[in-house]
């Protein structure tokens, strides 16, 4: 696994603890596990910084700013840098989190929602299970050893 760039690190702490308003009235709603996932704030992936993630499932939530209609080709590029490493990017203005930041919170969840229960289960772990056994009691009496008869 390739080690994220230092000063991207340190970068990334600097943000945490200089939250936009909008991020912050964000985060409230995301954080400490309230829809049962674990988000992370200013995550360096690769040579990018997401707002806020979820990386069991891939998820990236971007506030964009008042200035970030002039960075619509990097914000492009972003997400298909991203997407093209399986992550899904959710966008949202600033104003519209300062706003209606519940509402904000409702799209994630659905989001996450959509999400199958086995993908948050599952991450890190082998995408295909052992089947379930075929049969009654005789199946559980056989993988204990004992007799069908």
């Amino acid at each position: 696994m390739k080690r994220i760039d230092p000063v991207l690190t340190q970068r990334a702490r600097t943000m945490r603890s200089d939250l936009s308003v909008a991020e912050t009235r964000l985060w409230v709603r995301l954080r400490g596990g309230q829809m049962g996932v674990r988000f992370t704030r200013q995550l360096p992936v690769g040579p990018y910084i997401l707002d806020f993630a979820v990386r069991s499932v891939k998820l990236a939530i971007e506030i964009d700013g008042e200035r970030h209609g002039e960075a619509v080709e990097y914000d492009r590029q972003r997400s298909e840098w991203l997407m093209a490493r399986g992550w899904e990017v959710l966008r949202f203005g600033a104003a519209e989190t300062l706003q209606d930041s519940e509402a904000v919170a409702r799209t994630i969840a659905g989001v996450l929602a959509g999400k199958t229960q086995v993908d948050v289960l599952m991450a890190g772990h082998p995408a295909h299970p052992s089947p379930p056994r075929q049969g009654g009691d005789d199946s559980r009496q056989r993988a204990r050893g004992g007799s069908n008869r």
